[in-house]
């Protein structure tokens, strides 16, 4: 993975097996506080609730790809120019155990996840996801995206400040 990593492909990179990231990657949240439990509940699995809360809570957050991989978000982080070559190296390195026995280490590990609740997650965030589609909040932020359109909307966003100023 290089580049940016936003939105709903964070949630395909959660359900990968093994990621490899660009130090220099962009893994972001939507800049818009748009939605409801998508992408972040099955990201406590890999980088715990805390960090998860934080990332979901503050609209547009980010963390590069050496924090990802840090916080066990992703397996390795690598110059952005070494990407590919990492990953070939890791499928040439799994590519030599047996088929058969590949399954099944994935069958054994993925019920672990499922035993620990990471479908269930999976299912129940679409499902809150959908409940904050319909919410007073998410309209009113939609309604400054069909107002100001959506560069307009996140300006707007913006210029509501923090604390901080």
């Amino acid at each position: 993975m290089h580049g940016y990593c936003m939105g709903l492909a964070t949630q395909l990179a959660v359900c990968c097996d093994i990621t490899v990231i660009a130090e220099d990657a962009v893994v972001g949240w939507p800049s818009l506080p748009l939605g409801g439990g998508l992408l972040s509940p099955m990201s406590c699995w890999l980088i715990g609730p805390k960090k998860a809360k934080e990332l979901s809570y503050i609209a547009g957050s980010r963390m590069s790809g050496t924090e990802a991989h840090e916080l066990g978000w992703a397996n390795h982080a690598v110059p952005a120019a070494d990407v590919l070559t990492r990953a070939e190296k890791i499928a040439r390195q799994i590519a030599r155990t047996p088929p058969d026995l590949l399954r099944i280490k994935k069958a054994a590990l993925n019920r672990m996840m499922d035993l620990s609740g990471f479908t269930e997650v999976a299912l129940a965030g679409a499902e809150f996801d959908a409940i904050a589609h319909d919410s007073p909040g998410m309209m009113s932020i939609t309604a400054k995206i069909d107002e100001l359109g959506l560069k307009g909307a996140m300006a707007w966003f913006d210029s509501q400040g923090d604390d901080d100023d």
